[in-house]
């Protein structure tokens, strides 16, 4: 006896599957700062889970300025010769808003569920909304709606994922910079406290010559070892890549 599978399960478990490659697909197109590549119709949808990382870093920033206010009070700072503790602990929310607010963006873009999204973007909605109305009253809430719609229409059109593309080459391009400054850091040591250095060159005078050019050889030995060390680090993928796969054993 054989049993069927009803044609409609299969059919729905297409579409199902179909839908997710389409979702995924968006997905790539958006996360390289490509939303030109879709329709305006593709590019709108999920607008609300797509927009929690913006709303998320935004209720962030709402939130720290309400820090501020019931720390001193008001919602300007004014630090007059050397701070207190309270204005040391608004000078250190100052320094520390924008970064926590971009690792909180960038903590939630993370979340794999759709549903998880929508609601972090709700909730920071919220917590924005009441946030500015304890900080300025009722009066500040049409600036919170018109920055919550802003939000929601740049993750409509696109200028959204745009941003949060240039955001991360930003970070990334910052952090391949800063291993760049490490590996180079042993010859700006050498060109700093060697050739900029007065007395160097006042002990070179007077010592011999096979000791200066024992010196000398001791610095292009570390220059050449540092070339060849950069040089093989970076020729290394391009060796591994043509060397291709490894035959096999018989």
């Amino acid at each position: 006896m054989f049993l069927h599978r009803p044609p409609f399960e299969t059919t729905r478990r297409t579409v199902t599957a179909g839908d997710g490659d389409r979702d995924a697909a968006q997905a790539w197109f958006l996360e390289r700062g490509l939303p030109a590549a879709l329709t305006a119709r593709n590019r709108s949808r999920h607008v609300l889970p797509r927009s929690a990382p913006g709303l998320a870093g935004y209720a962030t920033i709402v939130v720290a300025l309400l820090v501020i206010f019931l720390v001193t009070g008001s919602s300007d700072v004014y630090v007059d010769g050397a701070p207190t503790p309270a204005e040391t602990v608004v000078l250190g929310v100052i320094v520390l808003l924008v970064p926590l607010a971009l690792v909180v963006g960038r903590v939630v873009s993370r979340i794999q569920s759709r549903r998880t999204q929508a609601i972090v973007s709700v909730v920071s909605v919220a917590v924005a909304a009441c946030a500015s109305v304890i900080q300025d009253g009722l009066a500040e809430l049409p600036a919170t709606v018109v920055v919550v719609v802003i939000v929601l229409i740049a993750t409509a059109t696109g200028v959204g994922a745009v941003l949060g593309w240039a955001l991360r080459l930003t970070v990334t391009q910052l952090a391949a910079m800063g291993a760049l400054f490490v590996s180079a850091l042993p010859v700006m040591l050498l060109t700093v406290v060697v050739f900029f250095n007065g007395y160097v060159w006042m002990l070179s005078s007077t010592i011999s010559q096979s000791r200066l050019f024992l010196a000398l050889s001791f610095l292009f030995s570390v220059t050449a070892a540092f070339i060849v060390s950069s040089s093989r680090s970076g020729c290394a993928p391009c060796s591994s890549r043509s060397a291709g796969p490894a035959a096999p054993t018989t």
